[in-house]
């Protein structure tokens, strides 16, 4: 009877976590079992997926599906190969859900990737985007073609809206601003109502090109004006005036103005006694000096007046802090 009770379980073992191997919610075919060898480079290329609300579950199937269709492993296909690499994609939440799946309960790819997308991309979620989908509007001062990026976006966003594509098409037109609207109409030839779907969509996207090469040539046209009507603002160090001018230069590298224009305009920005200084570093005028010599000066003169504004810059709190103190022990 002794040795008998020795072999049932104590109290303590029956309240003791004990380690067990819960089997996969994937039945893998043999054919994986005996092909399958995982290195870790493959699972470095693989997209992440943490489960979050910012999260877009069908870009994730999107780029997963992209990055195992370039890898191969054995004889293994492509279903194989990403029914054995999705759980290695997910992370936080997303890894915790996919643990919580009946074992030996998932076949085939679309049923694991169902599955994923009934968890992350749900019913709720679904409607709220149909409903922005064909509510969309543009936004006042919204050019033709950030609008109608958006509105890709919206619909790249949630790939079961299933909305026909006649009516996507006559929804983004009834959003568009009344100006656009009269242009996409002039495109089509008098009225966008009179074209097919695929013709509506080919006349968003030249309306679209149009309004991006004028807006980049309206903002090319901007920086360039800028460039040419610089001017240092009052109580500007000469040093902050060099580094925007710089900086304006840098943000528009095809602005075609030559470089005795770059630094005559510089120079007549130049507030009065900046002006002074630089002419006196030059040993008399700036304007005796040829372009890569003005250059020269503009940088020792900005070095300089940099060097000057740390001088004399404030002392930190800390610092007025400690040295009051000093004073008071004294």
């Amino acid at each position: 009877m002794a040795e008998r009770a020795n072999l049932e379980p104590s109290l303590r073992d029956f309240i003791v976590p004990q380690a067990t191997v819960q089997p996969s919610c994937i039945i893998h075919s043999e054919n994986t079992l005996a092909n399958f060898e995982l290195k870790s480079d493959m699972i470095h290329l693989l997209p992440k997926f943490f489960g979050n609300h910012e999260d877009d579950p069908h870009m994730h199937i999107k780029e997963f599906s992209e990055v195992c269709s370039i890898m191969k492993i054995g004889v293994m296909n492509d279903e194989e190969i990403r029914m054995r690499l999705f759980p290695f994609s997910l992370k936080d939440s997303a890894k915790a859900w996919f643990y919580s799946l009946p074992p030996n309960s998932i076949t085939t790819w679309a049923t694991l990737a169902s599955r994923f997308l009934q968890k992350f991309f749900p019913a709720q979620r679904t409607r709220k985007i149909r409903k922005e989908i064909v509510e969309i509007q543009q936004l006042d001062g919204e050019p033709f073609h950030e609008y109608w990026e958006r509105y890709k976006k919206v619909l790249n966003s949630c790939a079961n809206h299933n909305i026909p594509e006649w009516l996507l098409m006559h929804c983004f037109y009834e959003g568009l601003l009344d100006l656009d609207r009269m242009i996409v109409d002039a495109t089509s030839g008098g009225s966008l109502m009179n074209k097919t779907v695929e013709q509506a969509r080919e006349t968003f996207e030249n309306v679209s090109n149009n309004s991006l090469h004028k807006y980049c040539g309206d903002s090319k046209r901007k920086i360039k004006k800028e460039i040419l009507e610089i001017q240092q603002l009052d109580g500007e160090p000469f040093h902050e005036y060099w580094e925007r001018y710089k900086k304006l230069l840098n943000s528009y590298p095809d602005h075609n103005i030559p470089e005795w224009h770059l630094m005559h305009t510089f120079y007549g920005g130049l507030l009065y006694l900046d002006r002074m200084i630089v002419d006196a570093t030059s040993g008399g005028s700036l304007m005796d000096k040829t372009r890569k010599q003005a250059r020269e000066t503009f940088e020792n003169v900005s070095d300089n007046s940099l060097q000057f504004d740390n001088r004399r810059s404030p002392p930190k709190k800390s610092e007025v802090y400690e040295n009051n103190s000093l004073l008071m022990i004294s």
